[in-house]
């Protein structure tokens, strides 16, 4: 993804990464209405497989990204949800190469099943 990615200094924010791999809904707004299509078309296709196959990985092995997959899955469905987790992953690496971090996860609050509000998914520390 590094090299797809090239220099992270090109995305000032997380959602242009995740705009550059294809994993934000194309939108047009008229008349004061705003509508959200399909994925953008024109956009890096390796980067967005390669977090696409990532997503499967940390279903499996973080509790975070299961809750999250599950979480989507049962209110949009499973491609929607894979969709959504994979632009997840796509700013938290924004994140870990911007800021130059090691990705450490927090764990859930068991009683919800969810991650803490107040505080991000996962906790960036310096090395």
């Amino acid at each position: 993804m590094a090299l797809e990615i090239d220099d992270i200094e090109r995305f000032p924010h997380s959602a242009k990464l995740a705009a550059y791999a294809g994993l934000v809904p194309s939108t047009y707004s008229s008349g004061g209405k705003t509508y959200h299509g399909h994925l953008l078309r024109m956009t890096n296709k390796w980067l967005k497989w390669a977090l696409v196959e990532a997503v499967w990985t940390s279903i499996r092995h973080s509790a975070y990204c299961r809750l999250f997959f599950d979480d989507r899955k049962r209110r949009k469905g499973p491609n929607t949800a894979i969709v959504a987790l994979a632009r997840r992953l796509s700013e938290i690496v924004w994140h870990v190469l911007k800021e130059k971090r090691v990705y450490e996860e927090r764990p859930c609050r068991p009683q919800m099943g969810l991650p803490h509000k107040k505080v991000a998914p996962a906790t960036l520390t310096k090395n």
